[in-house]
């Protein structure tokens, strides 16, 4: 496998770019490769990335890379990741497995779960992305169940996995969780 890319053309070149959404969950900032071979951020600075917040790999080159991340992975449950209204991007570190939706979602640090059937504007949801581009949907039922939206099956047992995108869809209020 190759190493993300980049030549200090910036946004919109030719190298490889990083997208992290933004706190508003409508808009991404993004990283490129510097010629010195440093991360850049959008409008300059640094940027950190917050516990359980997911971000995207813009790969122009038509090969397969496996980014790999230096730094302390934690332990899972140790860190709270604050969920806003509106879409939230959520990822897991390697190593983290067996954790559930119940787990995570089952007791937050503050705030309650939104509930609501499918197709109600008002139940927390998630969405993941799936290898092959489609999206599996689930949504938080008043019966305090996680249903995949597809077939409305329970999902309680359902897990994160590591290098997954995890889309958090909040309607109203906050939500902090241990992840």
């Amino acid at each position: 496998a190759q190493v993300l890319g980049g030549n200090d053309d910036g946004l919109g070149g030719s190298g490889d770019e990083v997208l992290i959404m933004n706190d508003n969950g409508s808009s991404y900032r993004s990283l490129w490769l510097n010629s010195s071979g440093e991360w850049t951020v959008s409008g300059g600075g640094s940027d950190t990335l917050a516990p359980g917040q997911g971000f995207f790999v813009l790969r122009r080159a038509a090969s397969t890379v496996y980014p790999t991340f230096t730094g302390p992975v934690g332990t899972p449950g140790s860190q709270i990741a604050e969920i806003v209204p509106g879409w939230n991007l959520l990822g897991l570190a390697e190593g983290w497995y067996n954790v559930t939706f119940s787990s995570v979602f089952g007791s937050p640090v503050s705030g309650a779960l939104n509930s609501g059937w499918d197709g109600d504007d008002t139940a927390d949801e998630i969405q993941v992305l799936n290898a092959n581009g489609s999206y599996t949907r689930y949504y938080y039922a008043p019966d305090g169940n996680w249903y995949n939206a597809q077939n409305d099956a329970v999902s309680g047992s359902t897990t994160f996995l590591p290098g997954r995108a995890y889309y958090f869809k909040r309607d109203s209020g906050s939500l902090e969780i241990r992840f």
